[in-house]
């Protein structure tokens, strides 16, 4: 009986020993492929109450006529850096020089609150109020927008 345990548990210990160096390589490449993502940022943030900083990672969108990007995902939206869509979102440009020489991340993101969980920041009321008309009033204008195209598109005619 002692045997086969042993040899159970060399298996075992076998298998979570690779299985953890797979998962250590899984981990390593996606930090690779974030550092060759050019929209791709970090930095650390002293937060209160916590001992030590925490790291923030964040995608940037680019210059005007980019796609705007989520920029805790990464994913890119069919809206356009100096478009009218970017008050759809909640637009914060890091320039404190965190950076060095390289230019500091435009992020968009859905909302303030999104924001502050995210950067670990308190937004001021006032300047969440003042988005919120912004958004508002962008939300018309892309409503406006999609209707027009489905008027045109109710009233095209195919012939075949």
């Amino acid at each position: 009986m002692y045997r086969d345990d042993y040899k159970i548990n060399s298996v075992n210990e076998f298998l979570n020993d690779d299985l953890e160096d797979m998962q250590k390589s899984k981990k390593n490449l996606f930090e690779e492929i974030k550092k060759e993502d050019k929209g791709y940022y970090s930095w650390k943030k002293v937060v209160e109450g916590s001992r030590k900083p925490a790291k923030i990672e964040a995608y940037g969108s680019g210059d005007t006529g980019s796609k705007i990007r989520n920029p805790i995902t990464g994913e890119r939206y069919n809206y356009f850096v100096g478009s009218k869509h970017e008050d759809l979102f909640f637009k914060v440009k890091i320039s404190d020089g965190k950076f060095g020489s390289r230019c500091g991340p435009t992020l968009f993101y859905e909302n303030p609150e999104q924001y502050e969980n995210h950067a670990k920041i308190i937004v001021d009321q006032n300047v969440k109020e003042r988005w919120c008309e912004k958004n508002s009033k962008a939300l018309i204008l892309l409503n406006k927008e999609l209707e027009n195209i489905k008027d045109k598109a109710r009233n095209c005619t195919i012939f075949h």
